[in-house]
């Protein structure tokens, strides 16, 4: 049953990957897999296109919006993507590499020159 049939918005920092999304494999799922380790599988997702689609067209459209549940995480209660772990990926390495850390240098030339979108981060 869903929470709410209204569209929330939520920090990309309070937003954490499936640590038991099947896509990463089965030997690398569990509650307990860090979101650094899951992002790191996930390099090979082309996260690359939909940051360029991010770039060119902005992040969002009510009908792509991220599904997320309310449950227990890493010992608290966290906001878990059940579906948009790809699009929540390819915005975390966008935000990094705003930053000046980008995760490799695709990504370092991806932003470079590029002004950051404001809704973004």
């Amino acid at each position: 049953m869903a929470i709410s049939n209204k569209p929330a918005y939520a920090k990309l920092d309070d937003l954490y990957l499936d640590p038991l999304n099947p896509r990463l494999g089965r030997t690398n799922i569990g509650p307990n897999v860090k979101q650094e380790t899951i992002l790191k599988l996930m390099e090979d997702w082309n996260l690359e296109e939909l940051a360029v689609s991010f770039l060119e067209s902005g992040v969002f459209w009510i009908q792509e919006s991220i599904l997320v549940i309310e449950e227990q995480l890493y010992g608290k209660m966290q906001k878990v993507v059940l579906e948009g772990n790809r699009r929540v990926a390819a915005l975390s390495y966008l935000r990094d590499a705003f930053a000046g850390k980008p995760a490799s240098r695709k990504w370092r030339d991806m932003v470079e020159g590029v002004k950051p979108l404001p809704k973004l981060f």
